[in-house]
């Protein structure tokens, strides 16, 4: 079974086409689904809120997201992902305020540390790299940088429970123990979609 360890040097070690089923054969769909993903977001998050993005990879949710004039601070454990963020960032020109997207290195084991607290979080495509000790971990994490009423739109695929063993495997869960976790972590649902998508409420 995979470790946080492990997903982060698999993550630091990625070539740039490998990050996203897209990525290779389609960037402008790279960059639409990333596009399409921050307006989900963005129709749970108030005008000009402060979002964090956790597992950002290299922009595609996060630029779209300061671009509509949130708020941004765009977290992964991978340095080499975050430079490129910036790389990108600093092509964007029109509406674009460089003043709403700041970068944290972090593998979510330390979210503590940011010491304030967000209307919003968004993490897609992350809790399916980790196993489900570690996927609570973020869960907890994540809830507890979320302002009360908070928002967190995340990818959480329930079914046939099966925790990923390597990395080229996923972890799916148990709709049991996705709301045990969710519960404990004072997170209520307000959505679910049929593709794993979930959005979630903090408790006021």
């Amino acid at each position: 079974m995979t470790t946080f360890n492990d997903v982060v040097r698999a993550w630091q070690g990625a070539h740039v086409d490998a990050i996203h089923p897209l990525r290779a054969d389609d960037v402008d769909g790279y960059w639409e689904s990333g596009w399409f993903q921050a307006q989900q977001a963005a129709a749970h998050i108030p005008a000009g809120g402060s979002v964090v993005d956790f597992g950002c990879g290299d922009g595609r949710i996060a630029i779209p997201l300061a671009h509509m004039g949130f708020g941004v601070t765009a977290i992964d454990s991978s340095p080499t992902m975050l430079k490129r963020l910036l790389k990108n960032a600093a092509k964007q020109t029109k509406d674009f305020d460089h003043d709403n997207l700041t970068v944290v290195e972090s593998n979510g084991t330390d979210l503590w540390k940011l010491k304030r607290h967000y209307d919003a979080v968004v993490c897609r495509a992350v809790l399916i790299h980790h196993g489900f000790k570690d996927g609570m971990t973020l869960i907890h994490g994540l809830a507890n940088i979320l302002k009360p009423a908070g928002t967190l739109v995340v990818d959480w695929p329930t079914g046939d429970e099966h925790e990923r063993r390597d990395w080229i495997d996923v972890s799916v869960w148990s709709v049991d123990r996705r709301n045990s976790v969710a519960t404990n972590a004072g997170l209520e649902l307000v959505e679910e979609h049929a593709d794993g998508l979930t959005v979630w409420r903090r408790a006021e």
